[in-house]
């Protein structure tokens, strides 16, 4: 996972747990209001992202045998961007696109409605997979 992906992982996990962490940081309040504006564009491109990532960590399982927490970081990264995507970025799709590809987004409602159940716990888990991301390719 790069650094671009990291961040964006990061933020978008700092906007769905956005109630735990005001609690515990509240003066993360004003930098967070204006990302939300944001969230739709990057929900988008961390869906995408998150599909090649996962699907390149894929392609390379035996890299789990050298570097075990690269490839978890990796693999969990992805799949846990897919979903923030999905859980910020269908509505932004879906309004970008026209005709038939925007009633194959609609299809995605049911596991968006699925996702929005657990929206805190996603997103702790992105700010925690975004700073480990940041962290291994920052100090490794």
């Amino acid at each position: 996972m790069g650094i671009l992906g990291s961040v964006v992982l990061l933020i978008l996990g700092m906007l769905a747990a956005q109630e735990v962490i005001v609690r515990l940081w509240p003066g993360l309040r004003p930098y967070l209001h204006p990302l939300a504006a944001l969230s739709g564009p990057l929900g988008v491109g961390a869906a995408l992202y998150g599909c090649y990532l996962t699907l390149y960590m894929l392609a390379y399982l035996g890299f789990v045998r050298y570097a075990p927490l690269v490839y978890l970081v990796g693999l969990l990264g992805g799949l846990t961007s897919m979903a923030l995507g999905l859980l910020f970025g269908r509505r932004t799709a879906q309004g970008w696109l026209a005709g038939r590809s925007a009633q194959l987004l609609s299809r995605a409602e049911p596991l968006e409605r699925l996702l929005s159940r657990h929206r805190t716990e996603l997103g702790l888990a992105g700010v925690l997979l975004g700073a480990l991301g940041l962290a291994l390719h920052l100090f490794v």
